[in-house]
């Protein structure tokens, strides 16, 4: 279990906290016995000296309570520090397979349900359940003082603790439910935000208002029905503690009169039940965050062991040949498989048009090679040995892509053409940029290559984001060119940049695979790859796709009519 082998990483800490959550419940009986004494001997010695000793010491014993629990409130969020470290690599690499549209539920959440462990752990849901143990030795005190006080508050604690398994049974599946809602509220939020333009030139937005607001009136009922459970268990566990102290009060005063027990034993029975229950009543109040926690926790243990960030031989990186060997991709699980046998290869300096009718599997296939799409079956070897064999920063040597959505994060116009990358050098950046003919286009930017662009900065056209994250992807020449509609949002003088940069690439001996319905771009390949119902119909040179036609202006009509 990868959650226990984090904690054992730091047993001392661990057992520290055990000691810690033993003294203070120790020390919670401090009130009690002060309470005890100052009824039974200092009310009827009337001595002022006793009064004041006990007082100072009271105090002293509040001071180490106090700073026990700040120790032991540091230690909880130690250990989910621990957990947190120890696991985070793994999160964010099942949070980027996750982009897939293929991919579970579960990988989706993979950093959330990591964020709910950390927090239950570090919080007061983890703390209370260290608590629990201590129930029996309260409910032991309050026996030694009268057993029928005993046999009462065992009542109460029997009554709180079947509140806590309804409210398990009765509020983990709303939770599901109330979680689902949210799920399906923020992705259609998101799809509205992603085709925003769309939705506003079709007349759609009024539409697409009104279901995103019926989705999120169902997630609001659905968390109004979670919390309302939640609620009710919780206020129903308070009011049978507060009760049940009046109670044992009652019964007390009764033994009291009796002459059967003394007046601060009364007061101290008291104390002692409402300590006693105390733990069930903060379990059962923290139960939905502890609910969430623990369904994370399953999630997270069924995550396979993470790899090694780094291999420990470096591999050459000889920039020969890149061979597609029968690879099948699709959903992870289930499904019918998208791609089927691809299998080719292509070596430095050739390009390579993938092209086929819509649906045809053409990005995936791109996307398998790069490995931003898992196999089903089959590998892709660069220069001999599969993409995961290269160490992180000969990755980056590799491989350069832009997607058919191009994203650029938010920060400079340089850190996003240089991959965020602290060693990129001025003329690293400069140099990319003159690739993809775009120098002088930052230069006329606010703060040239340092202008800020993303959510705060510099809104970009799609001609201008295309172009930039085409810069990206040549950012140091990488092996492996990776462009999936290149020149879809780009205009004459973009259409001649690309031009320029497929033949500075290849004249740089690196391998470059583009999707484009442009048939213009076919000017610029050596090799055609054509792919129909996720199955590969040619590979080869493109003079030879359609033997029957001569020239490259029949192939850019053939393709044409195919890819249509």
């Amino acid at each position: 279990m990868k959650i226990m082998s984090a904690v054992k990483a730091e047993p001392l800490a661990f057992i520290t906290l055990l000691i810690t959550s033993a003294v203070s419940n120790i020390l919670m009986l401090t009130g009690s016995v002060f309470m005890l004494q100052v009824y039974d001997r200092v009310l009827v010695s009337r001595s002022i000296p006793t009064l004041v000793s006990l007082t100072l010491i009271v105090a002293a014993l509040f001071a180490v309570y106090g700073v026990v629990e700040a120790v032991r409130s540091r230690i909880a969020q130690g250990l989910a520090d621990v957990v947190e470290d120890h696991l985070r690599a793994r999160a964010h690499e099942r949070s980027a397979l996750s982009l897939s549209p293929f991919a579970e539920r579960a990988d989706r959440t993979a950093t959330s349900d990591l964020a709910a462990v950390r927090g239950f752990i570090g919080g007061p849901a983890a703390l209370a359940i260290l608590d629990l143990p201590w129930v029996p030795f309260y409910l032991w005190i309050v026996f030694a003082i009268n057993v029928s006080l005993g046999w009462i508050a065992v009542a109460g604690a029997v009554v709180i603790t079947s509140i806590l398994v309804l409210t398990q049974l009765t509020t983990d599946r709303g939770n599901n439910i109330n979680a689902a809602d949210q799920r399906k509220s923020s992705e259609l939020a998101s799809t509205i935000v992603n085709n925003w333009r769309s939705i506003r030139s079709m007349g759609m937005s009024q539409a697409m208002a009104d279901r995103w607001a019926q989705a999120d009136l169902e997630t609001q009922e659905s968390r109004r029905k979670s919390v309302g459970r939640t609620t009710t268990f919780t206020t129903t566990s308070k009011t049978v503690r507060m009760f049940l102290q009046s109670l044992i009060l009652a019964v007390g005063a009764y033994l009291v009169i009796e002459g059967d027990m003394s007046s601060g034993l009364m007061l101290a029975s008291s104390v002692v039940t409402s300590r006693a229950l105390a733990p069930i009543e903060q379990t059962v109040g923290t139960w939905k965050s502890t609910s969430l926690a623990r369904a994370a926790w399953h999630r997270v243990r069924e995550w396979p062991q993470a790899g090694s960030k780094e291999r420990q031989v470096v591999l050459p990186v000889d920039r020969s040949s890149i061979a597609v060997r029968s690879i099948t991709a699709g959903p992870l699980r289930g499904g019918v498989p998208i791609l089927r046998g691809i299998d080719f290869e292509v070596h430095s300096g050739e390009a390579v048009a993938v092209i086929g009718p819509s649906g045809s599997g053409k990005s995936i296939t791109l996307n398998s090679i790069v490995g931003a799409w898992s196999l089903l079956s089959g590998e892709v070897l660069f220069d001999g040995s599969p993409l995961a064999h290269y160490t992180e920063n000969q990755r980056a040597e590799l491989v350069g892509y832009l997607p058919q959505q191009v994203e650029l994060l938010e920060g400079t116009i340089s850190e996003n053409i240089s991959r965020f990358d602290p060693t990129a050098t001025s003329d690293d950046i400069i140099a990319a940029a003159r690739y993809a003919d775009v120098h002088d286009l930052i230069k006329t930017f606010p703060d040239g290559y340092e202008t800020q662009i993303g959510p705060s900065g510099l809104s970009l056209s799609g001609g201008q984001r295309q172009r930039i994250g085409l810069a990206r992807a040549m950012f140091r020449m990488p092996f492996c060119i990776v462009l999936d509609e290149p020149n879809s949002s780009l205009d004459q003088s973009g259409e001649q940049a690309l031009s320029i940069a497929l033949a500075a690439a290849k004249e740089n001996g690196s391998i470059v695979l583009l999707v484009s319905h442009r048939t213009s771009i076919l000017n610029h390949v050596d090799k055609v790859l054509i792919l129909k119902e996720g199955r590969m119909q040619f590979f080869g040179n493109k003079e030879d796709a359609f033997p029957e036609n001569n020239g490259i202006v029949s192939l850019n009509r053939r393709v044409a009519a195919e890819v249509a």
